[in-house]
Protein backbone atom coordinates (compact mmCIF):
# COMPACT_ATOMS: atom_id res chain seq x y z
CA UNK A 1 0.00 0.00 0.00
CA UNK A 2 1.03 3.61 -0.48
CA UNK A 3 0.21 6.64 1.62
CA UNK A 4 1.43 9.45 3.84
CA UNK A 5 2.35 8.89 7.48
CA UNK A 6 0.46 11.56 9.37
CA UNK A 7 0.84 10.47 13.01
CA UNK A 8 3.03 8.34 15.24
CA UNK A 9 2.39 6.98 18.72
CA UNK A 10 4.43 5.08 21.28
CA UNK A 11 2.88 2.35 23.37
CA UNK A 12 4.17 -0.33 25.69
CA UNK A 13 4.07 -2.71 22.72
CA UNK A 14 6.05 -0.54 20.30
CA UNK A 15 5.49 2.21 17.77
CA UNK A 16 2.35 2.84 15.71
CA UNK A 17 2.60 4.78 12.46
CA UNK A 18 -0.68 5.94 10.91
CA UNK A 19 -0.81 5.91 7.09
CA UNK A 20 -3.68 7.54 5.24
CA UNK A 21 -5.67 10.73 4.85
CA UNK A 22 -6.93 11.37 8.38
CA UNK A 23 -8.11 9.83 11.66
CA UNK A 24 -11.11 8.25 9.93
CA UNK A 25 -9.28 6.72 6.96
CA UNK A 26 -5.97 5.10 7.85
CA UNK A 27 -4.00 1.90 8.31
CA UNK A 28 -1.80 1.41 11.38
CA UNK A 29 1.74 0.17 10.94
CA UNK A 30 2.81 -1.64 14.11
CA UNK A 31 6.51 -1.95 14.89
CA UNK A 32 6.81 -4.13 17.98
CA UNK A 33 9.43 -3.13 20.55
CA UNK A 34 11.56 -6.17 19.73
CA UNK A 35 11.85 -4.95 16.11
CA UNK A 36 12.55 -1.26 16.79
CA UNK A 37 16.23 -2.16 17.32
CA UNK A 38 16.46 -3.24 13.66
CA UNK A 39 15.52 0.29 12.62
CA UNK A 40 17.86 1.93 15.13
CA UNK A 41 20.80 -0.16 13.80
CA UNK A 42 20.20 1.57 10.46
CA UNK A 43 20.08 5.01 12.16
CA UNK A 44 16.29 5.18 11.70
CA UNK A 45 14.06 6.35 14.54
CA UNK A 46 10.69 5.24 13.10
CA UNK A 47 8.64 7.78 15.03
CA UNK A 48 10.57 10.73 13.57
CA UNK A 49 12.10 9.47 10.33
CA UNK A 50 8.85 8.52 8.56
CA UNK A 51 6.45 11.11 10.01
CA UNK A 52 5.03 13.34 7.28
CA UNK A 53 6.55 11.30 4.45
CA UNK A 54 4.94 9.38 1.62
CA UNK A 55 5.73 5.69 1.87
CA UNK A 56 5.14 2.37 0.20
CA UNK A 57 4.52 -0.42 2.71
CA UNK A 58 4.81 -4.14 2.13
CA UNK A 59 2.92 -6.60 4.34
CA UNK A 60 -0.38 -8.26 5.03
CA UNK A 61 -3.23 -6.06 6.23
CA UNK A 62 -5.04 -7.66 9.16
CA UNK A 63 -8.22 -6.41 10.75
CA UNK A 64 -7.94 -5.34 14.38
CA UNK A 65 -9.67 -2.30 15.87
CA UNK A 66 -8.41 -0.59 12.70
CA UNK A 67 -6.68 -2.18 9.70
CA UNK A 68 -3.07 -2.93 10.61
CA UNK A 69 0.19 -4.12 9.07
CA UNK A 70 2.86 -5.58 11.35
CA UNK A 71 6.30 -4.30 10.36
CA UNK A 72 9.06 -6.79 11.18
CA UNK A 73 11.97 -5.01 9.47
CA UNK A 74 12.88 -1.70 7.80
CA UNK A 75 12.74 -3.23 4.30
CA UNK A 76 8.93 -3.25 4.56
CA UNK A 77 8.77 0.57 4.45
CA UNK A 78 10.12 2.56 1.52
CA UNK A 79 9.98 6.35 1.19
CA UNK A 80 8.54 7.50 -2.15
CA UNK A 81 8.09 10.88 -3.83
Amino acid sequence: MKGRIFDTKYSSKGIFLKVGKDEKNYVSLMIFSKNVELFLKQAIDPSNFYNGKNVEVFGKIVSKKTPQIVIDNPAQIRIIE
